[in-house]
């Protein structure tokens, strides 16, 4: 199984938020050892602008042609 942690919150010190995500990444570890954890910080690293375009007309395209979904949303 696998954890996805989505932070967004432009504070990274203080951030209530990332407090209570830390407390449930925490926790959810501790129950599933051994299991992946991915995280995204979109404060840290945004999704590029053009992210939503690339992957609506990405739709669009024959499946043979079709860009792989990582690399349409991944960082820069």
């Amino acid at each position: 199984m696998t954890l996805f942690r989505l932070d967004a919150s432009i504070r990274v010190d203080g951030s209530h938020s990332r407090a209570l995500g830390d407390l449930v990444e925490h926790e959810w570890t501790q129950a599933h050892p051994g299991d992946e954890v991915v995280s995204r910080h979109l404060g840290a690293d945004p999704v590029p602008a053009t992210a939503w375009a690339d992957a609506a007309l990405n739709a669009l395209e024959a499946p043979a042609r079709r860009v792989p979904a990582a690399t349409v949303v991944a960082p820069a």
